[in-house]
């Protein structure tokens, strides 16, 4: 069969030519001039444009969706944009007003800085503390909010699957409502780990946190921090690398991965380094799969089948 050279797209169904320009606008990098070339085609890919948005410092994805002279529909964020990265330079203004346009993402980063006054911090709170979002997946950092003016029980949490939260040493989360939270599958905190201070033993506080959750959770991810930020790169005392390989192997819970940005835990701590170009790659794109959650998930299913395995031998 021969194809006319002289074959161009006005000449294919309409449908056909839609996906083709999905297509080209989810692997292209200059992916929004498409939605130049003309309406039509900027109504098929502009969807797929706002799917996924890591909000940079230029502040344009604020100037987009709060542009009172924009043509699309005031809905459009709300219906479209799934997963959303703020980071810690977006002002906590620029945060609430993109929040509710983006009302009905389903995976949120917030990872705030610490330069909000405290009537930002309440403005804030009282957003997110409403019923206006119930995102499917969920990271924050302690200066959103601390366990103390935060509760698990806030509709925020309800439908969660996902959830990365700080752990504060001396202001824990109450752990207890983490059993309401049915859907939860994924879990990731931090922890601090020295053992020659008065911390409380972080095996103690991971294993008293899974008492707590729901029996639906898989993976518990756990990266641990050094008390003393001061530490030298290699000042990782014996004891130490010992309570933390016991969470790398499983032994504590097959479910636990550990994470680590490097110093002072390095690779041999833990099972995969990360820092936070990556974490911003893995929730920038969480509609199409999340890799940081993927990449825990294969090492969990690894250990259980090579356990699984080592059992049946014994049988």
């Amino acid at each position: 069969m021969e194809v006319s050279e002289d074959l161009n797209l006005g000449d294919l169904p309409e449908d056909i030519v839609r996906v083709i320009f999905e297509i080209l606008v989810e692997d292209d990098k200059c992916r929004p001039t498409y939605a130049s070339v003309s309406k039509q085609i900027q109504s098929w890919v502009e969807p797929v444009v706002y799917r996924d948005v890591v909000v940079d410092v230029s502040r344009r994805f604020h100037r987009t969706v709060t542009d009172p002279s924009s043509t699309k529909p005031s809905t459009f964020f709300g219906l479209y944009v799934k997963s959303l990265v703020l980071q810690s330079y977006t002002t906590n203004q620029d945060i609430l007003d993109i929040l509710k346009k983006c009302y009905s993402v389903r995976s949120l980063v917030i990872w705030r800085g610490d330069d909000a006054t405290p009537a930002e911090v309440e403005e804030l709170h009282t957003l997110l503390s409403s019923s206006l979002l119930s995102p499917t997946m969920l990271s924050v950092t302690g200066a959103v909010f601390k366990p103390q003016e935060f509760k698990l029980t806030h509709s925020i949490f309800s439908q969660l699957t996902h959830l990365e939260i700080p752990v504060e040493v001396n202001d824990p989360w109450e752990w207890v409502p983490l059993r309401n939270l049915e859907r939860l599958t994924h879990l990731s905190v931090d922890l601090y780990f020295n053992v020659e201070k008065n911390d409380p033993d972080p095996a103690e506080t991971a294993k008293r946190i899974l008492s707590f959750c729901p029996p639906s959770l898989r993976i518990f991810v756990v990266c641990p921090l050094p008390s003393d930020w001061d530490a030298d790169d290699d000042d990782v005392c014996e004891a130490t690398a010992e309570k933390i390989e016991a969470f790398s192997t499983g032994d504590i819970d097959p479910r636990i991965i550990v994470i680590s940005y490097g110093s002072p835990f390095g690779e041999e701590h833990c099972n995969f380094l990360v820092d936070i170009q990556y974490l911003i790659r893995a929730w920038g794109h969480s509609s199409q799969g999340n890799i940081f959650w993927a990449r825990a998930e294969a090492i969990v299913e690894r250990r259980i089948a090579a356990k699984l395995g080592a059992f049946s031998l014994t049988e």
